[in-house]
C-alpha cells in the first residue's frame, strides 16, 4: 500500500511539473523579440 501511494504521488508531481514546463515553453511566444541594432539596456555591463 505504501509503495502504491508513493508511486501515485510521484506520478502526480511528474504530471504537474510536465504541465508547468509545457506552459512555460508556450509562454516563450508571448515575449517580444528585441531589435537587432538596439543598444543594451542601461545598467548592463
Amino acid at each position: 500500500m505504501l509503495q502504491q501511494s508513493a508511486l501515485m504521488a510521484y506520478v502526480d508531481i511528474f504530471r504537474w511539473t510536465a504541465l508547468l514546463a509545457f506552459f512555460c515553453a508556450c509562454a516563450v511566444w508571448l515575449f517580444k523579440k528585441p531589435d537587432r541594432n538596439a543598444p543594451p539596456p542601461t545598467g548592463m555591463h
